[in-house]
């Protein structure tokens, strides 16, 4: 809880937060380079961190996401001072008749101290207990979501530079099952999500050592993995506040969201 917590408090400017916050990559051999892209692929991912239920038949919500992933995977690479990334978004949803709605997260252009990033993320959800087995206790929902994400900054490498850039693609899809208790919905979700990456390093210094191809400067990554979701909605009124746990790419993530509908 105390992660959600923290997460909350830095809500407002979390957009900032990982592109201030960026780890330093040592020269990569082979072995190396899919964590580097699972993590950053569970840093970026676009989560909706809302329920299966539906708002209605017309709805409209607005309000700001803000993430925390695991460095875990890559502590030998990067060392202990860089524990997690934080990412964040504008996020919103529109919701239309038959339980159908979409929900888009994004996070515009920005660089700061040299470290320009940008994403923009979504998915079409159809909660079809609007309309199919309405007899079920329970809202259930499919997803199908998809994001585009830009990293670029430049560091220091074996006494030169190296200016780093990742471009991601990834696309995801959920079976989503939630249950209202007043103001509070629980949820938990589970699908499959897959990404395709780039990574590139140019500069005076080589980011890819000596086991790639000669002249190395860009490499091309793809994963998948099973993603699961667990976590609860507060809704009062016309302001709702979720968190939520995610784990995806062999990775640890949590999420918060809260936003005001109309």
């Amino acid at each position: 809880m105390k992660n959600f917590v923290f997460i909350l408090v830095f809500l407002s400017f979390s957009p900032f937060a990982f592109a201030t916050s960026p780890f330093d990559l040592p020269t990569l051999d082979p072995s190396q380079t899919d964590a580097v892209f699972r993590t950053l692929a569970s840093g970026v991912a676009f989560r909706p961190v809302q329920p299966a239920s539906s708002d209605g038949i017309f709805g409209f919500s607005l309000g700001l996401t803000a993430l925390q992933a695991s460095t875990n995977q890559i502590t030998s690479l990067v060392g202990p001072g860089t524990p997690n990334l934080y990412d964040g978004d504008i996020s919103g949803t529109l919701q239309f008749p038959f339980g159908l709605a979409l929900e888009v997260g994004w996070l515009p252009s920005v660089t700061i101290s040299g470290i320009s990033v940008s994403r923009l993320g979504g998915d079409i959800k159809w909660t079809f207990t609007d309309l199919l087995f309405s007899n079920l206790p329970f809202s259930a929902a499919l997803r199908a979501a998809y994001t585009t994400a830009y990293l670029s900054y430049s560091q220091a490498l074996n006494g030169g530079s190296v200016n780093v850039n990742y471009n991601s693609n990834i696309s995801a899809g959920n079976l989503s099952l939630s249950k209202k208790f007043l103001f509070i919905e629980p949820y938990v979700s589970y699908g499959l999500i897959q990404y395709t990456a780039t990574l590139s390093g140019t500069g005076t210094a080589n980011l890819f050592d000596g086991n790639f191809p000669v002249g190395t400067t860009s490499i091309n990554g793809t994963g998948s993995s099973g993603w699961f979701q667990v976590g609860v909605q507060f809704k009062v009124g016309f302001v709702s506040l979720a968190a939520e746990y995610d784990n995806m790419f062999l990775d640890d993530t949590f999420a918060a969201r809260l936003a005001f509908g109309f």
